[in-house]
């Protein structure tokens, strides 16, 4: 089952989702049924070499999802 980032149009709240055949969509925090889906990248992480930052927010001054190598890209 794929994790799918949405946006809600209403309050403009993001999350991410489970999403399950059959599965009506709310956002969690208004509970509106308008939202968008974002484009996400694909991650994939090895256990070869030396650990490097991900794009999971953990980076101070550096934007999630800007990346392409799995590295955190300053904004």
């Amino acid at each position: 089952m794929p994790i799918y980032e949405y946006v809600c149009t209403e309050c403009s709240h993001n999350f991410d989702v489970l999403v399950r055949e059959g599965n009506t969509l709310s956002c969690p925090q208004c509970s509106g049924t308008k939202l968008e889906k974002k484009f996400s990248m694909f991650a994939a992480h090895s256990g070869a070499g030396t650990d490097q930052p991900g794009c999971a927010g953990t980076c101070p001054g550096f934007s999630r999802g800007s990346c392409g190598s799995g590295l955190c890209q300053p904004e």
